[in-house]
């Protein structure tokens, strides 16, 4: 059996560095997909990726959705972690932590970016 070789290529860094940005970017949308739907679907995720509404049919052109802003995910991310501790399944100092770290997050907001919060969008 003959053994295959891998010629180098000169454009792996570039080609490498492409492939972790698209990642970050699903990730993203994932993450904003995540908030404003029960189930994200790999149609979904495609969609909103190539800016297309996250339920479009061929022949429309996409709907412009609300993107979430960061403390808007954070409120949503410590309502669900409420949900936990109040069946005991997380702690109640973890959702104070959880709290101080949405309003530093709010703080650095406004100090930085002299504005009251930040669309996922404007975020690198």
């Amino acid at each position: 059996m003959e053994k295959k070789r891998v010629l180098p290529c000169p454009d792996v860094k570039s080609i490498n560095f492409a492939l972790n940005r698209i990642q970050c970017e699903l990730e993203k949308h994932f993450t904003i997909l995540q908030s404003m739907h029960e189930v994200v679907s790999p149609l979904m995720l495609r969609n909103s990726y190539i800016n297309l509404s996250t339920d479009h049919n061929e022949g429309k052109e996409k709907t412009k959705d609300k993107i979430p802003t960061l403390l808007e995910l954070a409120s949503l991310h410590i309502d669900g972690f409420t949900l936990l501790v109040e069946k005991n399944l997380r702690s109640k100092e973890t959702l104070k932590q959880w709290k101080s770290t949405k309003k530093k997050i709010a703080e650095f907001i406004i100090h930085t970016f002299k504005s009251e919060d930040l669309e996922l969008s404007e975020i690198d």
